[in-house]
């Protein structure tokens, strides 16, 4: 193997190993925010729903979403959970575990030193499958909710969140952008965007299972394994997005704080444009991660010499 070819498989494992890296530090964020915040599902929500922890979280939130946007998954006068946390939110945190065991477990760059590499390897993709499994199941789960739970009950923070504003207002912090999604649609448009985003979510997963079922028909395991990978890598980069999202709120807001005053940010008009940007943004980062982490794990799997 050349010093050049060496070089690019090095760069190509530090680019997947640091795509896997935030993916860990992404599902313990979203793990934490259901386990522990005072957020809309976490137990911290019901047993501590009046202590002067929860309400100053809130109070702090306010400054960045409504807290309606936090809380409204919960019945807040009884403290009870609802359908939506059974069926969305606590599905997502199943979710947010098994992912990155997926990742470790199909990565191409994963590889056993142990004696026993042969056992191990063995278990690894026995407990593959059944984790392969238990994440389809929970990503019809969540997709089941999103419509049943979020959909069909006006959940969705532009109908809910802003009554203070009209529906098809402030789609965007950017002025221009927010006429734009009024002119395709306003609301109606960016519900459809929603709609496309949890029917590519079910999809990939559905995609991922299929392959892995129908087994390699082809008699190339390379091109199987690599769509089945494929199709994965997608389903989990679709996956992410929401974590993406909650991350980009929050460095838009320092960044309007840092260059804006305190009340143009904190206004609902800004709210909303934030939340909407960080939501469209973050799957577009994601998608292109996925697509970019697809085509580093493939090249990999090419034979010595065979690189392009």
């Amino acid at each position: 193997m050349s010093d050049v070819t060496t070089r690019r498989k090095k760069r190509i494992v530090a680019r997947l190993a640091a795509l896997a890296i935030v993916a860990a530090f992404a599902s313990s964020a979203m793990l934490a925010w259901v386990a522990f915040l005072p957020g809309s599902c976490s137990f911290a929500a019901t047993t501590r729903v009046s202590s002067e922890s929860s309400s100053a979280f809130l109070r702090r939130a306010g400054r960045i979403v409504p807290e309606t946007l936090i809380t409204k998954y919960r019945d807040t006068r009884s403290g009870r959970f609802t359908f939506a946390c059974v069926t969305h939110v606590w599905p997502s945190a199943a979710w947010s575990a098994l992912a990155p065991f997926q990742l470790l477990a199909f990565s191409s760059a994963f590889k056993f030193k142990q004696k026993n590499a042969g056992r191990a390897s063995l278990s690894l993709r026995r407990a593959h499958r059944v984790a392969g499994r238990a994440l389809v199941a929970t990503s019809a789960t969540m997709t089941f909710g999103y419509v049943f739970a979020i959909h069909k009950k006006g959940l969705h923070f532009h109908k809910h969140d802003f009554p203070s504003l009209e529906s098809n207002e402030a789609f965007s912090a950017a002025p221009a952008l927010a006429a734009l999604w009024r002119v395709v649609g306003g609301a109606d448009a960016f519900e459809a965007f929603e709609h496309a985003c949890a029917c590519w979510f079910f999809a990939t997963a559905a995609f991922a299972a299929f392959v892995a079922a129908r087994g390699n028909r082809t008699g190339d395991r390379r091109r199987w394994v690599r769509r089945h990978r494929a199709w994965a890598i997608r389903h989990l980069a679709a996956g992410y997005s929401v974590a993406a999202q909650r991350a980009l709120v929050a460095l838009f807001h320092v960044s309007c704080r840092f260059f804006f005053a305190e009340r143009a940010c904190a206004s609902p008009a800004a709210q909303k444009g934030i939340f909407a940007d960080a939501l469209v943004l973050g799957t577009a980062l994601c998608v292109a991660a996925g697509e970019a982490a697809i085509r580093d794990a493939d090249a990999l799997d090419e034979p010595e010499g065979k690189e392009e």
